[in-house]
Parts: structure tokens; sequence; C-alpha cells
């Protein structure tokens, strides 16, 4: 009996184990960046309030495809996997994988653990906190701060470049001409 009783454990164990296997194979890993549509739609699945509590978000690996599942009532299963990124693929003609269970983040990409409190995401969030998240997770990228921070750049530099054109035209330099070119290399040299 004892023999039998160890016997079944470890055969439940080892299901068990393969069944936890067989789920985080279905979840993304790497690099992966949401437009701003796809964040609006996340947003949609998050907040619940068409179809219920949220169940699975998948995404298509290229970034260009993106379903939900979710739960009229709160006594549901999960539902299967499997299945549900077999739709996803047969939609987007490609490869598919789970983003997120429930409003958990599960999608590890060296910045997001898949677990835990920051994976978790608020129903609560609007359109921009849910942006601000998913950049702070690495899953958006802002291509507008970058621009803005360049113009800054270019404007620190322009400034510095008239400065020193009017200091040289006070200097009596004659703008055009190679000394008043040698004299503002110089005050740029000095700043």
């Amino acid at each position: 009996m004892k023999r039998l009783l160890a016997y079944l454990f470890i055969v439940l164990g080892l299901g068990l184990v393969f069944s936890v296997n067989a789920k985080s194979k279905n979840i993304g890993e790497g690099d992966f960046n949401m437009d701003d549509s796809m964040i609006w739609y996340f947003l949609e699945y998050i907040k619940g309030k068409k179809n219920g509590q949220p169940t699975a978000f998948l995404v298509s690996v290229d970034g260009s495809f993106a379903l939900y599942w979710s739960c009229p009532t709160s006594n549901c299963s999960a539902g299967d996997e499997k299945s549900f990124i077999k739709h996803c693929e047969k939609q987007a003609n490609g490869e598919c994988k789970v983003f997120a269970r429930g409003r958990y983040i599960k999608w590890k990409n060296g910045i997001n653990p898949g677990k835990g409190k920051i994976s978790k995401i608020s129903s609560k969030l609007n359109f921009n906190e849910l942006k601000s998240k998913l950049t702070e997770l690495g899953f958006y990228e802002n291509k507008t701060t970058t621009k803005k921070i360049e113009k800054k750049e270019t404007k620190k530099t322009d400034s510095k470049k008239q400065r020193a054109n009017d200091e040289c035209k006070e200097l009596g330099f004659t703008n055009g001409t190679e000394d008043f070119a040698d004299c503002v290399t110089i005050m740029l040299s000095k700043q």
C-alpha cells in the first residue's frame, strides 16, 4: 500500500512538473515593443469592462497582432492556453505567445520578471499611466522623448555658437572673414 501511494505521488508530481513546463513554453521571452494601438487594446483587456475578468492576452511575436480572452463571471477556469495560441496563430499568420495572464505581464524581457508586484497591472490605470508602466518594464519605446533630448542638445550647441559669434562681433571682427572664424573657434574652446 505504501509503495502504491509513493508511486502515485511520483506520477502526480511528474505530471504537475510537465504541466508547469508546458505552460511556461507558451510565455513570450525577449525584446517586445508595443505600439499605441496595441496599448489601447491591452488597456481594454486590463479594465475587463466589456467581457469581464481578464484571462489571457496573447500577441504575435512580431508585434503585429494581439488577441485576448476574458471571463464573464468571477469563477471561470483559466481555459486551454494551447487552443488560445492556435487561434491567435491562425489569425496572425505567425507565432503567438502569452503576454499576460490575468493582470500580470508574464513576458520576460530582462526587465520584467514575469511575477510579483512589479509585473501586476492595475485596472485603474489610464492610457498614459499604462504607457509609462510598459515603458518602465521595457515594452514601450518612446521615440518622441529621444527626439526632444536631441533637439535640446542642438539648441545648447547653437546658443554657445551664437554667444561666441556675438562676442567676436563686439571685439570688432567682421563676420565671414577668416579672423572671425578663428575668433569663434577660440571662444567656443573656452566655454
